[in-house]
C-alpha cells in the first residue's frame, strides 16, 4: 500500500544509508543540530565511505551498492542532542556506530525511531534537511 507524504529528507553516503534502513544504525550524527522533529525520509547519496565499509557487514555492503540516489527508508526524528564530550559519543556508539575518532566537538546526535525501509524512490538528493512530496510504499 502506498501513501502520499510530504518529509524532510537527509542525504547520507552510502553505507551509512542502507545502515539505517537495514536497522542497524538508530542514531545519525551531524555537525549540526536542527528543531525539526518528525517524519524524515533516508536518501542514499551517491558518495561511499571507504571507512565505513571496511567495517560494516557484507549485508550493509550488498544493500548499498544496490541503492545510490534513492530515498531509502522513513523514520521518525525523535531528538537532537548535542555531544558535548567523547565520553558521550562512545557511550551512544552501538546505536550510531561511528569510531570514537568521528567525534569533535560541537556534533550532534540524531535519534531516528521507527525506520522502515520502502521500496527505492529515485530523487537527486541535498545538502542539509530538504522536503520532498511523493508516494513511498513500506516494504
Amino acid at each position: 500500500m502506498s501513501e502520499h507524504v510530504h518529509i524532510k529528507c537527509l542525504t547520507l553516503w552510502q553505507p551509512w544509508a542502507s545502515a539505517i534502513a537495514l536497522k542497524l544504525k538508530t542514531m545519525e550524527t551531524r555537525s549540526w543540530g536542527t528543531r525539526y522533529r518528525g517524519l524524515l525520509g533516508i536518501h542514499a547519496g551517491k558518495g561511499w565511505d571507504e571507512d565505513a565499509a571496511s567495517f560494516l557487514g557484507q549485508r550493509v555492503l550488498d544493500h548499498a551498492r544496490e541503492h545510490k540516489g534513492e530515498i531509502i527508508a522513513v523514520c521518525e526524528l525523535a531528538n537532537v542532542e548535542p555531544c558535548p564530550t567523547r565520553s558521550r559519543w562512545n557511550q551512544a556508539q552501538y546505536q550510531h556506530l561511528c569510531l570514537s575518532r568521528y567525534w569533535e566537538p560541537g556534533k550532534h546526535l540524531w535519534r531516528l525511531r521507527d525506520i522502515r525501509e520502502i521500496e527505492p524512490v529515485p530523487v537527486t538528493g541535498s545538502r542539509g534537511l530538504w522536503n520532498w512530496s511523493g508516494e513511498i510504499r513500506v516494504c
